[in-house]
């Protein structure tokens, strides 16, 4: 009993290694819907273009190449922001205007001013 048990925990322990280190953000329900909304629309809007304009004519090749050209840097994109992030701001950071000062809040963890829609990370104790 207490060795299928130990199988069992051990199976389980080799499913976490399905999602090594280059693909473990993307295992999650958030990315694979993103990037399946991103496929499916992009398979719909070839099927529809093949019917207006077939890949035969020189309108289809360009049109073609110019879709498949957008929705690689789509996909390109989406997954560069997912493994890159937005970045930082440095220590001390303000803008280049002072008169854009008193538009922008301050960050109470560190007293600088914050740019806007960011907040304090608690993990790497930056913006």
């Amino acid at each position: 009993m207490e060795r299928r048990v130990r199988a069992q925990r051990r199976d389980i322990r080799h499913l976490d290694t399905m999602c090594f280190t280059p693909f473990r953000r993307i295992c999650h329900w958030g990315p694979l819907t993103a990037i399946g909304i991103i496929k499916m629309i992009t398979a719909m809007t070839i099927h529809c273009m093949n019917m207006l304009l077939p890949k035969d004519t020189l309108g289809g090749k360009l049109n073609y190449g110019i879709f498949i050209a957008l929705a690689g840097l789509t996909l390109y994109n989406f997954l560069s922001s997912m493994y890159h992030g937005p970045g930082y701001l440095p220590l001390n950071w303000k803008p280049c205007k002072e008169k854009d000062c008193q538009f922008l809040q301050t960050c109470g963890v560190c007293h600088g001013y914050k740019a806007p829609r960011s907040h304090h990370c608690r993990k790497s104790d930056a913006y």
